[in-house]
Formats: structure tokens, sequence, C-alpha cells
């Protein structure tokens, strides 16, 4: 059974780490006084155990059935194998936003959670109000080089003027989820998987989408990625990203996001009509709540298919016609952060528990995932063998495309400026530049201008 390093930090310099009984074996009074405890004499019949201090911590997510059952799973097994740590999983209601309000709420009251899953991404605000711990000396006390754990991109949404806010541990990536059976009878080739093929451009991808559609059934299901909201990601597809987080500088009006945003407009009715309005994706669902994809009318669909289907279908890599491997769409890297309730330590021995494929590899599945953010690919094969054992399909494709493509908005999301820029630009986008009421060059040029004005007041302190 393993024992809770009570002050790792502190020992770390002498090469040895003392769990409770030692540290007080050790120490003995003279903790207290600064000279030696004298020996006390003692009987074998006398002598009795110490008793051991259990430290109970409290773990944050959303509240989910099915989340919490393999989370609470997880973390059972962790509990069985340490004596004096329990973890205690205290699902929220709300979403992610639900979970950011609790703990936020909870800190400012003076109750911090002890750590929590963060998967809306936004976390300066929780270190400015010392709401979170900057891990960068955790893993300097153990030796451990993020760098060499992790994937950059997935480091990457996580550091923020040298402070490590999080540890990233379950990667939501894109790829192209494809009807095999509608493929079929078409005689279409099917999407490859391999982020370096070439002729899986957008102009086939547009051929594809025009031939699968027809007779009820539509080529595009509408996702174009996870968590677009207003055409931040189209540019992808052609190479180029709506940030520089080097040089704080947005890239809206280029040429590259500009034939993006053009590209997935026109495949919509304002012109080539390959993917069902709103209307007519209601009429394909049967007014059920699920995605369109599953319905089996739809030939191709970017996002993270998770449900079974009564039809045949496979992941492919996404279509590109940047240089390079494919970097289409986004990754969205989830992490653990420690929260400021003085159980660090503690929380810290969770932490490094999960730093073994055997434990890591098996918390992407809690969120629908099935690609780790660590470098070993033995993280994501656990999580990837589960998916095929469930479905019966291959999910490669999404493995491949996470070791390529950056993080959703290049940057911007770790940025609480974001949170105004995406509300502000999503109904426009939606409502106006989607059903072509505006053109492309008078939205890139708006929204262009409302990063760099909100941007700039949040790097100046007025944002």
């Amino acid at each position: 059974m393993s024992t809770y390093h009570v002050t790792r930090r502190r020992l770390m310099g002498a090469g040895a780490t003392l769990g409770v009984a030692g540290l007080l074996a050790a120490c003995g009074q003279a903790q207290m006084t600064g000279e030696a405890a004298p020996a006390e004499e003692t009987t074998t019949e006398e002598a009795k155990p110490e008793t051991m201090e259990v430290v109970n911590i409290v773990y944050a997510s959303p509240e989910s059935p099915a989340r919490q059952e393999k989370e609470i799973a997880i973390f059972n097994d962790f509990n069985d194998q340490h004596d004096n740590i329990q973890v205690e999983v205290a699902g929220q209601a709300g979403g992610w936003r639900g979970v950011y309000e609790k703990f936020m709420t909870a800190h400012a009251g003076g109750v911090t959670i002890d750590f929590v899953h963060n998967g809306w991404l936004t976390w300066d605000r929780m270190f400015q109000a010392e709401a979170i711990l900057d891990l960068t000396e955790f893993f300097k006390a153990d030796r451990l080089v993020p760098a060499e754990l992790y994937i950059e991109s997935s480091l990457f949404e996580w550091v923020l003027d040298g402070v490590l806010g999080g540890m990233p541990i379950s990667t939501s990536s894109d790829a192209m989820a494809y009807n095999k059976d509608m493929f079929a009878e078409a005689g279409l080739q099917e999407p490859p998987v391999d982020v370096n093929a070439k002729w899986w451009n957008m102009d086939t991808f547009l051929e594809y989408a025009q031939k699968l559609t027809g007779d009820g059934q539509f080529g595009f299901g509408g996702s174009l990625g996870g968590g677009n909201a207003a055409g931040e990601t189209t540019g992808t597809y052609f190479g180029q990203g709506p940030w520089d987080d080097d040089k704080k500088v947005a890239f809206i009006n280029s040429p590259g996001i500009m034939q993006g945003l053009e590209f997935w407009r026109d495949v919509t009715e304002v012109k080539y009509h390959v993917q069902p309005n709103a209307d007519e994706a209601n009429e394909l669902k049967g007014g059920q709540r699920m995605n369109t994809f599953v319905t089996g009318k739809i030939g191709m669909q970017v996002s993270f298919i998770n449900q079974d289907t009564n039809f045949n279908w496979a992941a492919g890599t996404l279509p590109y016609d940047g240089d390079g491997p494919s970097r289409s769409a986004r990754i969205s890297n989830h992490g653990l952060q420690i929260g400021n309730a003085g159980t660090e330590e503690a929380v810290w021995t969770v932490f490094t528990w999960f730093m073994t494929p055997e434990n890591a590899g098996r918390f992407p599945r809690t969120a629908g995932h099935v690609v780790s953010p660590f470098l070993d690919p033995a993280y994501s094969e656990v999580s990837q063998e589960v998916f095929r054992n469930q479905l019966g399909i291959d999910p490669k494709a999404y493995f491949l495309q996470a070791q390529q493509t950056r993080p959703h908005g290049w940057g911007m999301l770790k940025y609480s400026a974001w949170e105004n820029i995406r509300n502000e630009a999503r109904p426009r986008y939606r409502e106006q530049y989607q059903l072509g009421q505006i053109d492309t060059r008078e939205y890139a040029d708006w929204f262009q201008k409302l990063i760099t004005d909100e941007m700039a007041a949040y790097f100046s302190g007025e944002g």
C-alpha cells in the first residue's frame, strides 16, 4: 500500500521520501523542541502500531451517470491501493460551466475543492484568484519533465507565463466518421487512416459530399470540428490557424481562413446543399436528440461518434489542403487541476498514480475520448482497445490526428477574453454569415477586429 507524502518537496533534496509514519518516527519530539527526544522504555507487549491518519480529498467533474460510473471505478482502484488517501467523486450539475462555477464559488467561500477535472480549458482567472496551484514545482520535485511525458500540443493549453495550470489527462480529437454502406453504394474510395494522404483533400471531400447527397441523404452532417464556435476552425483545413500565441496576433482575415469560411458555408444550402439545414436535420432525427450521423442518412461527419449504430461506419483522418500532414480541425486537452485547499501533497500522489498506462490510459473513456495526451502510445492504446471492444470500430484515426493537430483556437482558449469573443461572434456567424446575409470579407474583418480589441484589452489589464 502506498502512503501519503507529507513533505515531498522539502524531503526530495535529501534524496528520500518519507510517509507519515516514517516522518514521525524520524522526527519525534525533536520537531517541537529542537532537541533529540529521549528514548522511551517499552516492551514488545506494550508497543502498539500507530494509527495512520486518512486524508479524504474531493474530486469534482460534471454530473453524468455514464462519466461518474467510470470515474468512480478508477478512483476506487486508487483508494484500494492507498491506505491513507481516499478520493470522493463529487459530480456537479450544469456541465463544465457548472463545475467551474461550483469550484470558484466554493473557493470564494473558503472551502476549496481539492482537485477538479477541467474540460472548459480557460483557467487564467482560476490562477489569478489563487484557486489553483502551479504544478511546475511538483514536477521538478519528482524530477519529472512534462515535455518528456506529454505531447507538446497537449501542454500548450496548460502553460501560461511560465505557469503550469493543469496536468493533461485526456484528449478530445476530431476525425472523419463516415458511413461505409453509403460509400460502398456510391462506389467511393473510403477516407484513409493516414494524415499524409494527399489525395484526401478538400476538393475530394466536396466531390464525395455531392455524390453522397440525394434521396433523403446528405454527404455531410454539419460538424466541421468539435467546438467550432464562430468559424475559427474553418481555416485549419487549408493550413491556416486563427491565432499566433507567441506574437499574440489573430489571422481571421487572412486568405487561408477566408477560404475556409467560404468553403464550409458553401456546403450548406447557400451553394451546394450537401448538408441538411436545421429543419431537414430535425426530420432525419425524427424529433430525437441525437447526433445526425447516427440516423444513417449522413455520409460524413467531422466529430467524435461514441454511439452504436445499425449501419457500418468507420473513422478516417481529415481532408487537408495545407502543407505537411493533416492539421485539420482541432484537439482539446482536458486537465486535472490542484485546488489551493492545503491537501496538495495528497492530490499530487493521485496525479503521480496517473503516470502509468494502466491508470492514465483508462481516463479518456470517462469523457468519451480515446486519445491520451501522453507521448507514449501505450497510454492511448488502453482507451483505444476499450473503444474497439465496445463498438467494433478502429479509432486509430483519432490518435493519428491528435499527434498533428493544434488545440482549439490555437491558444486563444487559455485566456478568459475568449469567452467574450465567442459569445459575441457566435450569433453573427451562425445567424448571419452562415446564412449568406453578410459576405466573407465583412465577417472576417469584423471577427478579426473583435479578437484584436478583446485581446488587447485583456493583455493591458482592462479586459
